[in-house]
Formats: structure tokens, C-alpha cells, sequence
């Protein structure tokens, strides 16, 4: 059997690509317009929600650091309706 070696900025890479998907997913699912915006639904919001949840796990898993002050900011930035795309 061989050992893989992952580095940093493999999973980091990784874990953005699988973040960028869920965001494609959710413009093309689960967007509607509310009095001339465009918004996502609930259901995408809290799909949003937990999919960032999970890469944050993984991201722990792999001894990477998560900034809780961004996983805070993203739930709070959707629950008020804004901008879904992530800052870097």
C-alpha cells in the first residue's frame, strides 16, 4: 500500500473548487426575485449553511485552520439576504 501526501494548499485549492460548485449550484437552483432583487431561497440558504459547515469540517480534519469569524459572517451575510459569493 503507498501513502498519499496531501499538502496544505492541495486541500485548500480542493476544498474552494467544492465551495465554488455549491455557489453554481445555488444560483442555478435557488434563486428567486423579490420586489426587483434577486435573493436566494431559504432552502438554499440553509443548503449554503451546511455545505460550508461540512468543508469546514473536512478543512479541521486536515488540521487546516478555520476562521470562525468567516464561517460566522457567511451564515449572518445570508440569513440578512446579501451577497453569497465568499471574500477572500
Amino acid at each position: 500500500m503507498t501513502l498519499d501526501v496531501w499538502y496544505k494548499s492541495d486541500i485548500q485549492n480542493a476544498l474552494r473548487a467544492a465551495e465554488a460548485a455549491a455557489n453554481a449550484t445555488a444560483c442555478a437552483a435557488g434563486l428567486r426575485q423579490v420586489q426587483g432583487t434577486v435573493q436566494l431561497t431559504p432552502f438554499m440558504i440553509g443548503f449554503l449553511i451546511g455545505y460550508r459547515a461540512a468543508l469546514a469540517t473536512i478543512a479541521l480534519t486536515f488540521g487546516l485552520n478555520v476562521s470562525t469569524a468567516y464561517l460566522d459572517t457567511t451564515i449572518k451575510t445570508l440569513l440578512e439576504g446579501g451577497s453569497h459569493e465568499p471574500k477572500d
